[in-house]
């Protein structure tokens, strides 16, 4: 059964942990010194909807070469993390589960041969839990989800099996745009642009989409009445379109950049990355739910 992830994006709190009242002048920094350092970038977070478990990248000079490591839960607290089993040879990011945590998404730039030197090009790769535990081989997202011609990045999962993503086509509205490939009786269909609430002439890079595909958190890089860089923004689907973006106010986003949203299994919390302390960490803020 698919964990039911409540996405709220219109009054956000953060607080300390045992806080007795919320604090909404910051974010939260997830386990610094731990998960957030300060010699070393932390990006793209998500969480294991099985275990709890806090999935991330790391980098620390280039953006493309990075390595996907994995915190196991402890208490109230995180183990320190270790290279994901598949991880640490190219360049990988953005781990994205599907909504029952029996696959992990995310992007790479590994030869498609699946040996050799990494490539210049992106593409979004899976690797399917097995029944001990573990992960198996990292299997490439076929077309219409990768192509060979195109940097293709950033999946977001939802429960019918609809991948979204961001990539950069020929007939795409901005640098980067979101397409989804909706999944159809055991493969997926054409990939479909979304439409201009959500892209536009700029480049929309990175995405997550609630489980039951009506809610999304859009990063968009530079757009006018932002506060710079990418910044999150918030849509709700309305029918079979989407409603127009909501700049997600401070402690959210800040004047540095703000991408790699994720929610919690439970619906309490947005993560995030930000650049706001001089190196990419991992934030977190509480979710308040509202009546849609």
């Amino acid at each position: 059964m698919s964990p039911r992830i409540l996405v709220p994006f219109v009054l956000f709190t953060a607080a300390a942990p045992g806080a007795a009242a919320q604090d909404t002048t910051r974010a939260e920094l997830v386990a610094p010194g731990v998960i957030s350092t300060t010699d070393l970038n932390e990006t793209f977070p998500a969480i294991d909807p099985r275990d709890g478990s806090l999935w991330f990248s790391r980098y620390q000079q280039s953006f493309d070469q990075q390595t996907i490591y994995v915190a196991r839960a402890q208490g109230d607290r995180w183990a320190p993390p270790v290279v994901a089993s598949f991880s640490g040879t190219y360049g990988d990011r953005a781990p994205r589960f599907s909504p029952d945590g029996s696959r992990l998404y995310f992007t790479s730039n590994r030869p498609l041969e699946r040996t050799g030197p990494a490539g210049r090009d992106l593409n979004i790769w899976v690797v399917t839990r097995r029944a001990d535990g573990g992960w198996g081989e990292p299997a490439l997202v076929p077309a219409p989800v990768s192509l060979p011609t195109s940097r293709d990045m950033h999946a977001a999962i939802t429960a019918d099996g609809s991948v979204y993503f961001a990539s950069y086509r020929p007939e795409g509205r901005g640098r980067a745009d979101i397409y989804v490939a909706p999944w159809h009786a055991g493969g997926f269909g054409p990939a479909e642009l979304l439409g201009p609430t959500v892209n536009d002439s700029l480049g929309q890079t990175d995405l997550i989409v609630s489980a039951d595909g009506r809610r999304m958190v859009l990063v968009v890089t530079d757009r006018p009445g932002g506060l710079g860089g990418d910044d999150l923004y918030a849509l709700t689907r309305q029918g079979t379109s989407w409603g127009a973006p909501v700049h997600l106010p401070a402690p959210i986003n800040s004047n540095e950049y703000e991408y790699g949203p994720a929610f919690s299994p439970d619906g309490r919390w947005l993560y995030f990355t930000s650049h706001r302390g001089g190196t990419g960490d991992i934030y977190r803020v509480p979710m308040t739910l509202r009546v849609w």
